[in-house]
């Protein structure tokens, strides 16, 4: 185990595939978080605007944010491993023509293999996080759909502890980007706060346009 790890350690900083993990993190946790939030504003709008939703309601926000995130999930692995892999099949192959070397020499060496695990790890970060941002937010619905009487969960409690946790992630996330940035991490999860009112405000007015 040890012996994998020095390993993957060292296809990180070949690759240096870090800043491009963080990138991928931040905004497709972003994107999951202000998705989850259009979601549950829907589910408000379409109940007349009040929190008191009933259980086939709950279960079809349920159900649509489970297969949401799971679309989420999908089409960040698939998409994100595809371009990436391209990206970095180009980067090799333009070595190999840098160092006069026939197509694929490289194929073997600690470099491409670095490239290749790069691809891995981003698609897997730009998959999980947005569909694990999503599933977050959506905890409340889960807990009241599942075990609601038991844990005493009540039927008004799950629309603003959804947003509260929505828009705990998306504060967190500003924090992590203040923190990477060394900048006010306040004010970087305020200006992401900002966004999630942003949703919020223009879900209310769309029954007024």
């Amino acid at each position: 185990m040890v012996r994998f790890w020095k390993r993957w350690k060292d296809y990180i900083e070949i690759s240096e595939v870090g800043p491009i993990v963080r990138r991928f993190f931040v905004m497709n946790a972003f994107d999951g978080s202000l998705t989850t939030l259009g979601i549950i504003m829907g589910a408000l709008l379409s109940n007349g605007g009040s929190t008191l939703f009933d259980s086939s309601l709950i279960s079809i926000v349920v159900f649509t944010g489970l297969t949401t995130a799971l679309s989420m999930g999908v089409s960040g692995i698939w998409g994100s491993y595809l371009t990436e892999a391209a990206e970095h099949t180009k980067e090799v192959h333009d070595l190999e023509i840098a160092m006069g070397k026939k197509q694929g020499a490289l194929n073997d060496t600690i470099y491409a293999k670095a490239r290749r695990f790069a691809s891995i790890i981003a698609a897997i970060v730009d998959g999980a996080s947005p569909a694990g941002a999503a599933l977050i937010c959506m905890v409340p619905f889960f807990l009241f759909l599942g075990a609601g009487q038991l844990l005493w969960v009540r039927n008004g409690f799950v629309f603003p502890a959804s947003l509260v946790m929505t828009f705990i992630m998306l504060f967190v996330l500003g924090i992590f980007l203040g923190k990477i940035s060394k900048k006010n991490w306040i004010f970087s999860g305020i200006k992401m706060l900002i966004a999630g009112f942003i949703v919020m405000i223009l879900s209310l007015l769309l029954p007024v346009i």
